[in-house]
């Protein structure tokens, strides 16, 4: 089996609408944000050991995204970080969705996470949260327990002629910040911003034949230094 090289899922912020001042938001201002899930051939990698490995099923949790003014970027910027303890709903604003929501990593459809209505601005980066799904997060699946979860992967790992079943799930949450320049302004009325997972790098470093909880852990650092940001 082929290690896929280029396998990505994506957040897709789209449709930024702009007709307000700089000090007066009007309607129309809108910045709509979805999650799209792994393509279906690209659902399968070569682990470090040559192993095969497969998303049999999914589910991530985002706590919350905003988009940040490129005066604040600069002086906050900080690696992508794991963080301990549980936090369920943070607060929203017109930059920011405050609450969690579950994505199917093999879904076909595209989640719709929230609407941002921020001001005219030139913002520097991209910075969020993976969380714990809480009792009333967005998408709660049906086929699995995802409360109190931050992911919840179902695995099967091949090698040679022995295949077996895994599950990794961790609670920690796991920030990220990716600079990018995207410009919301009168002149620039319509802009698109792709949040993506380099899905390819999930398994990278993860021993599994180690502890279960040490395999968790490596995706779990692997899921927020591999969040990527592009433009439109």
């Amino acid at each position: 089996m082929e290690s896929v090289n280029r396998t990505t899922f994506s957040w897709v912020i789209a449709s930024v609408c702009v007709a307000c001042s700089a000090h007066q938001h009007e309607e129309g201002l809108s910045v709509s944000v979805y999650a799209a899930g792994v393509e279906a051939a690209d659902r399968a990698w070569t682990g470090d050991s040559g192993e095969t490995i497969r998303i049999v099923r999914g589910y991530i949790s985002l706590s919350d995204l905003e988009i940040v003014k490129c005066e604040q970027s600069v002086a906050r910027w900080r690696w992508p970080s794991l963080i301990s303890e549980a936090q369920a709903h943070t607060t929203s604003s017109p930059t920011k969705i405050g609450a969690p929501a579950v994505w199917n990593v093999l879904s076909d459809t595209q989640l719709a996470m929230g609407t941002l209505t921020p001001p005219p601005a030139r913002y520097c980066s991209v910075k969020g949260h993976f969380g714990p799904a809480d009792s009333d997060a967005r998408s709660l699946p049906n086929d699995a327990v995802v409360v109190g979860k931050t992911f919840n992967l179902e695995l099967t790992i091949a090698s040679g002629t022995s295949k077996r079943n895994l599950t990794l799930e961790g609670s920690q949450r796991i920030s990220f910040e990716v600079p990018v320049v995207i410009d919301v302004s009168e002149t620039t009325p319509h802009a698109s911003v792709i949040l993506s997972e380099q899905a390819s790098n999930w398994f990278r470093g993860v021993d599994f034949n180690g502890p279960k909880e040490k395999c968790a852990e490596a995706f779990a650092a692997n899921l927020g230094a591999n969040a990527r940001i592009a433009a439109r």
